[in-house]
């Protein structure tokens, strides 16, 4: 029987129009053994690759990687099960973190780019963190947004946690149910508009949300900290979950200085993303 023909979650109507619009200048799918990863560039220079956040797309860097292009080689990446990645059905029980990696840094290798920076946000900065631990020799600096870095979870917090979150945030078959700003309260404050975009790009991955959730929780970030030799920025939103990990990014991290974003939600690259670019900038400059 042949294989299934890899396939995106959703209707990709909502993803494909702004998919080229400036600074992106060209893209296409990377290809590894997962399946293909959809990416785009902009500007020239070192290069520097931004990974999105957890049921997110490469389309919310936009804003930020117009800034970056002016004097860096900026590939954002679908991650698989993300935005237009095209990947095998049905997806795993656990998309792990560490396969995602894997997946990204054979495309990144598709396209010759042997060695770069790291901006994730999320879900995208617990793949960063695996890519920086896994291929030291290749990470030349890591920034993190908003990045969980909580200790590994079992097979049984995980079953745990699915009977809470599932019930409430996805479908019968799977696939995520539309949210409110109450409902990512729990994370920081969300403008509407934010939650409203995400609500899109969820739809997006559709069944695969998940199950990447469940790999960062497996993942276990904070064991996996010490292993990371590149210089690391962290940057959370001023009200915001995430700063409860600040001493564990203090405690794992080699080298790592930290910043904070005013007047922002956890996806500060969407809602002040001249703020974070600026901060970006600097910091890959150094």
């Amino acid at each position: 029987m042949p294989p299934s023909a890899p396939t995106r979650s959703a209707a990709p109507a909502h993803y494909e129009r702004p998919l080229m619009n400036e600074p992106w200048t060209s893209g296409g799918l990377l290809e590894c053994g997962a399946g293909r990863l959809r990416y785009v560039e902009a500007g020239s220079g070192p290069p520097v690759v931004l990974l999105p956040k957890l049921g997110g797309w490469i389309a919310e860097w936009q804003e930020v990687a117009r800034d970056l292009a002016a004097h860096h080689h900026v590939i954002a990446i679908d991650p698989p099960g993300h935005g237009g990645s095209l990947m095998p059905p049905p997806p795993p029980y656990i998309q792990s973190v560490a396969e995602s990696a894997a997946a990204i840094a054979a495309g990144l290798d598709s396209i010759g780019v042997e060695t770069f920076s790291l901006c994730g946000v999320s879900l995208g900065g617990c793949i960063s963190i695996a890519l920086a631990a896994f291929w030291p020799e290749r990470v030349k600096r890591l920034a993190l947004l908003s990045v969980s870095l909580a200790k590994r979870m079992s097979q049984a917090e995980l079953a745990a946690r699915d009977a809470v979150i599932m019930p409430s945030a996805f479908d019968a078959s799977g696939f995520p149910l539309p949210r409110t700003a109450a409902d990512f309260a729990a994370f920081g404050p969300m403008r509407p508009e934010t939650v409203a975009a995400q609500n899109v790009s969820r739809a997006a991955a559709g069944r695969w949300l998940r199950p990447s959730e469940r790999g960062a929780g497996r993942f276990g970030m904070a064991e996996h900290l010490p292993r990371v030799m590149a210089p690391c920025l962290v940057i959370n939103a001023v009200e915001s979950l995430y700063v409860k990990y600040i001493p564990v990014a203090q405690q794992g991290l080699k080298h790592v200085q930290f910043a904070t974003i005013e007047d922002s939600g956890p996806f500060m690259h969407e809602e002040q993303p001249q703020a974070t670019a600026a901060l970006l900038r600097a910091f890959l400059a150094g």
